[in-house]
């Protein structure tokens, strides 16, 4: 997770999408398999999964394409990738800055409905992994949790797979960048009242620090 803000947040994922396609069966041992690039995705079926509270995204590609295809004999195939994507996370701030928050990843296949594509959390929560990792300046991460819904729209029922962060501002960050300054600040400009009125330069060589 790179940056939080009250509208955003932006975060670099690696996802793996698993599936079994019968007509790629190639081998009686399901440990047999083979590494593909991602360009091998044009040639055979892959989930139109997207991000519903998406923002902006970007797929990395330095030094190649950070995508792949994990093809084994039984027809089980690991399509993974890594990019970098800004969500919206709309915050509550009446608390501020003793808040609370709640922000999500929220998987969704575009145009297969429910009767086409059952999607779900390998493992379940465990299907989530390096959350525990993450460092943030202004934030920690209590807890997460993976969720399913479905959304009903007019074109169908669509799965949607949430993954969803607890978040608790940091307010030792917030004493030192905010409030211990402030408190300083209004200490030294205490100090010009006990200057000798008389002591014009002084006051003005205070004034100016203050500016």
């Amino acid at each position: 997770m790179k940056s939080l803000n009250k509208r955003d947040y932006t975060i670099t994922l690696y996802l793996n999408q698993y599936w079994i396609d019968e007509r790629l069966v190639y081998s009686n041992n399901s440990d047999d398999n083979l590494t593909l690039t991602g360009d091998f995705a044009e040639n055979i079926w892959v989930p139109d999964t997207f991000f519903a509270n998406d923002k902006n995204s970007f797929l990395h590609d330095i030094t190649e394409k950070n995508k792949m295809i994990r093809l084994f004999g039984n027809g089980s195939i690991v399509y993974g990738m890594r990019f970098t994507t800004t969500l919206a996370c709309m915050m509550d701030l009446h608390y501020y800055p003793l808040d609370v928050q709640n922000c999500t990843v929220e998987v969704e296949s575009y145009g297969y409905t429910m009767v086409d594509v059952i999607m779900y959390w390998r493992n379940g929560k465990d299907a989530v992994m390096g959350v525990d990792r993450v460092e943030l300046p202004q934030f920690d991460i209590k807890e997460y949790k993976t969720v399913v819904t479905i959304e009903k729209l007019t074109t169908g029922n669509y799965q949607r797979l949430s993954l969803s962060f607890k978040l608790q501002r940091n307010i030792g960050y917030f004493i030192f960048q905010t409030y211990l300054p402030s408190i300083l600040i209004v200490m030294l400009s205490w100090v010009s009242f006990w200057i000798n009125h008389e002591a014009t330069s002084a006051r003005v060589a205070l004034e100016r620090c203050f500016r």
